[in-house]
């Protein structure tokens, strides 16, 4: 490899490695503390707050009903599951796996 190449790949790997380790730090939020932060009648933002953005889990039963919508945050063994019902906090339930 040339020099200039190292010149064009080496700034390219130290924003990919500062992208990767600003996305670690987000998923530290997932875990029991937080979770017990988390009470019935917040709303989605505030959620998010404390736990970061969440993935819609569009294939959970119930779902879909009554304008209800499922939210999942897993970060290794552990994984906290929300139920919003008009966009605020009508249920959550979290796993650890040993």
């Amino acid at each position: 490899m040339n020099s200039p190449a190292i010149m064009r790949v080496l700034p390219m790997a130290f924003v990919l490695a500062l992208c990767l380790s600003l996305l670690g730090c987000g998923s530290g939020k997932i875990n029991k503390e937080n979770y017990d932060k988390l009470e019935i009648g917040m709303t989605s933002s505030q959620v998010e707050q404390i736990l970061g953005p969440g993935k819609n889990d569009k294939s959970a039963p119930g779902a879909q009903k009554a304008g209800g919508e499922v939210m999942v945050w897993e970060r290794g063994k552990v994984t906290i599951r929300i139920g919003l019902v008009d966009g605020k906090l009508a249920s959550k339930f979290i796993s650890e796996k040993n």
